[in-house]
């Protein structure tokens, strides 16, 4: 396989709509959010939008892998689920306990369901 044809664009799945929709929702957030609460908000947005393509290119999420635990009798995806929660919580659990990181506070927030909240949920819904 030459270089010339391993960079051919004609092999490569087209974006069809849906991600083209994705694609535009992402920049449209990406822009309001860098508009409205400065670059950084708009930033991370880019950041879990580019995580959560990833993730789902990957099949990896807990829908996932509990259809395949569940149709094929195979766990490895609720094993590596389970380890990055342990993962997470070993290294959390310090930094809750000392109260701050790298000089800032660090402490759990309560507060009532807000637009965010709501949309979100919704999101999330659709998704699974």
């Amino acid at each position: 396989m030459s270089l010339s044809s391993s960079l051919d664009r004609s092999s490569a799945p087209p974006l069809g709509t849906p991600g083209l929709l994705a694609l535009i929702v992402l920049v449209i957030g990406i822009v309001a959010l860098g508009m409205t609460y400065g670059p950084a908000q708009g930033a991370l947005f880019l950041i879990g939008g580019a995580l959560g393509m990833s993730l789902y290119h990957a099949a990896f999420g807990f829908t996932s892998a509990w259809r395949v635990f569940i149709a094929e009798g195979r766990g490895r995806g609720l094993r590596v689920q389970m380890i990055l929660l342990a993962l997470a919580v070993v290294l959390f659990f310090p930094v809750l306990a000392g109260g701050s990181l790298f000089g800032h506070e660090v402490r759990g927030s309560v507060s009532p369901a807000g637009t965010g909240v709501l949309i979100g949920a919704f999101m999330f819904g659709i998704g699974m």
